[in-house]
Formats: C-alpha cells, sequence, structure tokens
C-alpha cells in the first residue's frame, strides 16, 4: 500500500507443512546468577526458563536436553546466549557469537525445498549453459545450487566458513554488501552479460538496489525476502526499468506474521 504496487494479479501463496517441529535453529539467553536458560517474554525483560521448544526439530530438542546440565559451565560470561543450530546433519553449539556466525542458513527446511523448487525452476528458463548469474547475500551458494553455469556468489561471511554447494559452478567473492565500496567491489569483478541476479538480504534488504542494478544490469531479478517493507521499497526503486513478473509468498514461519517472499522481476526492454 505504501508504494502502490499492486500484486493481486501475481501473488502465489504456499502453505507451511507443518506448524510445529520444523525450525533448525534457536538461540536462546542465559543469566548465571539466576540459574536461567531460556527465551526473553514478549516484553524482553524477563528470562523464561525452558526444556523443550515446541517449534525447534528433533535434534535441536535432543541437543537442548543435553544443555541443561552443560551450560553453566560452558559459558564464560555471567549474562549471555548460547545458539543451537543444525547444519549437514549435525547440531553445532556456539556461545555469545553473533547471529549466523558461521554463515547463514534457512530455518524451515521443508519449505525451504519448496523455494529452491520455484527457484531452480526459474533459473532453468531464465538461463543457459553460458550465462552468467551474481548471487547477492548469496552464503553457501543455497539458493542458486541448482545452476549448470558460472554463477558468482557474494557475501561478506568469512570464506573460511563458506562451503559452496556447486564449487566447479560457483565462485565466492567476501564483499561486505552494506559497505559504501560494495558497488566499486563488485565492479571490479568485470563482470558482463548477466542473464540473472538472485538477491536474498537480510531484513534490513538492500537499499541501493537500484545502483547495483544499474551496474549489472541483469536480464532478470529474483528477489528472496523476508521483510516485506524493505522489499516494497526496494522494488519501488527498480519499477520504472523491471516488471514484476510473479510474486510468492512461502509461509515460512507459521502461526506468526511473518513470511518469505520471492519477487520476479524482468527488464521490461525484453519484454
Amino acid at each position: 500500500r505504501q508504494y502502490h504496487i499492486d500484486l493481486e494479479s501475481t501473488l502465489e501463496v504456499h502453505q507451511s507443512t507443518s506448524r510445529e517441529h520444523y525450525r533448525n535453529r534457536i538461540q536462546l539467553h542465559y543469566d548465571k546468577k539466576k540459574g536461567s536458560l531460556g527465551f526473553f517474554n514478549e516484553t524482553n525483560d524477563q528470562l523464561t526458563p525452558i526444556s523443550q521448544c515446541l517449534v525447534a526439530n528433533d535434534h535441536i530438542n535432543h541437543e537442548l536436553i543435553k544443555l541443561q546440565s552443560s551450560w553453566k559451565a560452558d559459558a564464560q560470561k555471567p549474562k549471555g546466549h548460547v545458539e543451537l543450530f543444525q547444519r549437514d546433519g549435525q547440531v553445532i553449539k556456539t556461545y555469545d557469537s553473533y547471529y549466523s556466525a558461521q554463515g547463514f542458513l534457512q530455518v524451515n527446511p521443508p519449505m525451504n525445498d519448496k523455494l529452491l523448487e520455484l527457484v531452480a525452476n526459474k533459473i532453468k528458463s531464465f538461463t543457459t549453459d553460458n550465462s552468467n548469474t551474481v548471487d547477492l547475500f548469496g552464503g553457501n551458494g543455497n539458493i542458486t545450487k541448482s545452476v549448470n553455469h558460472k554463477t558468482y556468489v557474494i557475501d561478506a561471511t568469512p570464506k573460511k566458513f563458506i562451503k559452496l554447494q556447486v564449487p566447479d559452478l560457483q565462485e565466492y567473492r567476501e564483499i561486505d554488501l552494506y559497505n559504501k565500496s560494495a558497488i566499486a567491489k563488485v565492479k571490479e569483478l568485470s563482470i558482463s552479460n548477466i542473464d540473472l541476479l538472485v538477491i536474498d538480504p537480510p531484513r534490513s534488504g538492500l537499499k541501493n538496489i537500484d545502483s547495483f542494478t544499474q551496474e549489472l544490469k541483469p536480464k532478470y531479478i529474483i528477489y528472496v525476502s523476508c521483510n516485506n517493507q524493505t522489499l516494497a521499497r526496494d522494488t519501488a526503486k527498480i519499477l520504472d526499468n523491471y516488471e514484476v513478473l510473479e510474486a510468492h509468498l512461502f509461509d515460512f514461519f507459521p502461526g506468526t506474521r511473518h513470511f518469505e517472499s520471492v519477487n520476479i522481476f524482468k527488464y521490461r526492454e525484453a519484454l
């Protein structure tokens, strides 16, 4: 409504497969003095101890049970947080690190598979074996792992934490896309004839998306977003040059007001 973008004729909703036991990552807070490990309440002023989490998957909950007896000895601060997340079949535990310190991953694997299936079909229809794709905020290349052509995966995650999905076709470049020098660094890559630009930013979106699209000049854009406000803000900046072909809403976080979106754009001269 704010930007007067009408998606009524293009919006498709993809329902969640399960309301509970789907999440592969949780972050708990601890207070040694009070002996509490759990979540903050809705006003963030009280720590509520928990021993099980209804939205976490069985692997996370199994580690959560073991954590009850180990966190006091392992935690190095009087107060802090501990994160449990499942990667490559193993549950990893970190204390007091920033969120997704070892690389971003989607928290709802079944819904993520649905989203990736959609993206894979679009990549196939938009590109050829000779295409170039740029994957911004790409992490380990999860979104573009179906590619059959050269793809530049760009993100700020340290390279030592990156294990590319398709190392023969994906090339990782460590660039902080929120830094004022980001566009200049992307320009230094000298990537031309870009058929597809994939964008999967944090909740803050990519407010200078118009500068990136003017530099890269992709024929198609797939924008994956977890915040409809920044998605709308960014979309409004490129509508003069790009048309929204499709809009998809994936219920990644059932029972909440949050969702994951996929908007697909095409360069207007190519219409």
